[in-house]
């Protein structure tokens, strides 16, 4: 699949039917992809055109509300001054403008049909475990590693809350003797 370059509406020619058709080419190979029920990675590269079409569109209109303006006129009704864009934009700047505007509603459309399969799939999906079970799914291994508790206070209490959980004799329960940081790096069984 012929995927689109980030700043693909504005390299080389702007022109609003070759952006349109280039656009749509692409969107053609996505739609195929989301026929056959396949999401990655065409939904996540689809939401970032998206969201690269509208923070340039946003960054173009705050660049445009920075510049400078010219006073023409105050509306007392309305207790408002008027204001005119002494930097317009040009033949190149609408073009582009309208190539955004056009791209930003049908990549909209796709990602709708993509989060459609998207959520369809997530609330059918059961996961389940693969290969050796335990008999109890609350039993498991706790790792104690050195550096992770330097505080005796610390590493106690989180022994001492092993030593209730267990199910365990007191045999084989950690020892809360040491003191000192946690040097033990062998599993402990809970």
């Amino acid at each position: 699949m012929k995927a689109l370059s980030e700043t693909w509406f504005a390299d080389g020619y702007i022109d609003f039917e070759l952006k349109k058709y280039t656009l749509l080419a692409y969107l053609q190979e996505i739609h195929r992809q989301f026929n056959e029920n396949k999401l990655y990675p065409q939904l996540a590269d689809i939401i970032f055109h998206y969201n690269n079409l509208v923070a340039f569109r946003e960054n173009k209109k705050y660049l445009q509300e920075q510049f400078p303006k010219k006073l023409t006129g105050i509306q007392i009704e309305k207790l408002q001054v008027l204001y005119e864009q002494l930097i317009e934009d040009d033949e190149l700047m609408q073009e582009l403008e309208e190539i955004i505007n056009y791209a930003t509603q049908e990549i909209r459309q796709t990602i709708s049909s993509g989060t459609e399969i998207y959520e369809f799939v997530e609330e059918k999906l059961v996961i389940y475990p693969v290969g050796i079970v335990p008999l109890d799914s609350h039993e498991g291994y706790f790792f104690l590693s050195s550096g992770h508790y330097s505080d005796t206070r610390v590493y106690q209490y989180r022994l001492s809350i092993l030593k209730n959980t267990t199910r365990n004799t007191a045999a084989s329960a950690p020892n809360t003797s040491t003191a000192g940081r946690a040097t033990s790096s062998t599993p402990t069984r809970i």
